[in-house]
């Protein structure tokens, strides 16, 4: 049997095919809207399920606090250690602190992937912008670049993140949510345990705060996370950018200008970021023109203090030198037995006497 459609019909068909092919794109983007409607979970910024139970192969990060060290211009981030795999723990001694430029680091909590690789990104990005430019990040330059990526991602890039570093505007403290949206703030927490670090601050915390006052604060603040957060745990790693004392800048423009003449440098006069642990390279690009000019690369012009291993909370429970190492002929051995075969070995086939010739 053979149907005639009409054009009308078809058209109409037409219509409704390209309608659901709309709603169905529109689905998938999940805007933030549709939070306050319940279509999608808060949290994971997925679809909710009718199921109960869940699976999640994705290591969460839960990153702690920082603050802002007002009396020598400069910025503390810190974080714990932890990584988790639902509620498997991952790794004890993960780096949540993450290199963006040699004046900016950045603090991450969410999906491991999506903080390393996001920041990474952005890393490479401003070192291109750097040599091609000749002049230092700008922390606002950085916060553009993150939260323009995870909003075009629509929150589906899990990675919350807390942006500090130093500038020639000052220090900066920011924190960019996984939709990116952006807050400006004295301190900030971000992470499963951000309520417990957030209590530590807003009772403490206070302006014009010195850096060692300020390192201790960011260090409990964490600690109180590790100690109440079940996300959270091992050690505390502290990251302080500054800007270099007065004296120190002079000569590190002494420095620029020498190097520019061809001449040796003075000593003390190069700038070396300080750096205690293991951690994210630190050092910087620069600029040509300014160095030709006798003025100090603005990299050279701050602090980075990376701090790996601040607080040691959960260390090992065993200790030993690293490795162990003999001198040749001196193996101790620690038992020895001997084992007649005759007696233990029973030959299904073939002679005994053949079975058990030996080479």
């Amino acid at each position: 049997m053979r149907l005639e459609v009409d054009g009308a019909t078809a058209a109409r068909e037409r219509e409704v095919d390209k309608r659901r092919q709309k709603k169905e794109r529109t689905d998938r983007l999940l805007p933030s809207r549709f939070l306050s409607l319940g279509a999608i979970d808060p949290i994971s910024s997925q679809p909710k399920k009718n199921s109960t139970s869940s699976a999640s192969t994705s290591f969460d990060l839960p990153l702690f606090l920082l603050g802002r060290c007002h009396h020598q211009d400069g910025v503390v981030l810190g974080a714990d250690t932890r990584s988790t795999s639902g509620s498997t723990v991952a790794d004890k001694n993960c780096e949540k602190i993450h290199f963006i430029a040699p004046n900016v680091y950045c603090c991450g909590a969410g999906t491991a992937a999506d903080t390393e690789n996001s920041t990474g990104m952005v890393s490479s990005a401003l070192a291109l912008h750097r040599f091609a430019t000749g002049r230092a990040s700008r922390v606002a330059t950085a916060l553009q670049m993150l939260k323009s990526h995870l909003f075009r991602h629509q929150g589906h890039i899990s990675a919350a993140l807390v942006l500090g570093g130093v500038d020639v505007e000052g220090p900066h403290l920011f924190t960019v949510y996984p939709h990116g949206s952006t807050d400006s703030l004295p301190f900030a927490t971000m992470g499963s345990g951000s309520l417990n670090a957030m209590a530590v601050f807003e009772a403490d915390y206070r302006e014009g705060m010195g850096e060692e006052e300020a390192v201790a604060l960011v260090a409990r603040a964490v600690r109180a996370g590790i100690f109440n957060d079940l996300g959270s745990g091992s050690n505390v790693d502290v990251c302080v950018i500054r800007k270099k004392a007065a004296g120190a800048a002079k000569e590190a423009g002494a420095g620029a200008a020498a190097a520019a003449a061809g001449a040796a440098a003075p000593t003390g006069a190069v700038c070396v970021l300080r750096k205690t642990g293991g951690g994210p390279p630190t050092g910087g690009g620069g600029g040509a023109a300014a160095a030709a000019a006798g003025a100090a690369a603005p990299e050279d012009l701050v602090e980075v203090d990376y701090k790996r291993g601040f607080e040691i909370l959960q260390g090992r429970t065993y200790e030993r030198a690293h490795p162990v190492v003999y001198a040749k002929g001196t193996t101790p051995v620690v038992a020895t037995k001997v084992m007649p075969l005759h007696s233990a070995v029973r030959v299904l086939e073939g002679e005994p006497a053949e079975a058990m010739e030996t080479a």
